[in-house]
């Protein structure tokens, strides 16, 4: 019976180690910013726009634990009209020397939420545009 309690502080202590760092997120940037340019479109090439879709911008650490490397929440957005949002923000560690970025889209129920990962972007005040399809439901 006690190790019910003692297996569940374990559980608590080790979920509370890998959770996302979120101290840093939508912080204002003004200068040596790296500034992710993203468009979400949907239907042939992307071509047509999604807006009001959420964007997630995340900074994912190399995966040296069982568990997963740490991450670091950039920022967070909505695309306007024409299916775009900016983000902008200033390098706090190594996200441009390790690890990569993920780029998360979640909009209405009509669509499948999405990820990009952005591999081996090696320069902290770079723009970067990328697209990322949106796929409605069902596929």
């Amino acid at each position: 019976m006690e190790k019910i309690p003692s297996a569940l502080l374990i559980l608590i202590l080790l979920s509370g180690c890998y959770k996302r760092d979120e101290s840093h997120l939508n912080e204002k940037c003004t200068s040596g910013c790296a500034v992710f340019n993203i468009r979400v479109g949907t239907g042939s090439n992307s071509a047509t726009p999604v807006p009001n879709a959420y964007i997630d911008l995340v900074w994912i650490g190399p995966k040296q634990e069982a568990v997963g490397g740490p991450s670091i929440d950039i920022a967070t957005g909505y695309t306007d009209a024409n299916g775009m949002v900016g983000m902008k923000f200033k390098p706090i560690g190594n996200e441009f020397t390790e690890g990569y970025f993920n780029i998360s889209v979640k909009g209405t129920a009509d669509y499948l939420p999405s990820d990009k990962k952005l591999l081996q972007i090696k320069n902290p005040d770079t723009v970067l545009n990328t697209v990322v399809i949106y796929h409605p439901w069902p596929i």
